[in-house]
């Protein structure tokens, strides 16, 4: 249980991290 409750925040944290540099990213290679 406790895994599965880490693995999901890691997820969380993993999205929106790509949250905020994707669009960084996009707009940089334009």
């Amino acid at each position: 249980m406790k895994r599965a409750f880490v693995i999901v925040i890691v997820i969380l944290l993993a999205l929106s991290m790509l949250g905020m540099f994707f669009p960084a990213f996009v707009s940089g290679t334009r």
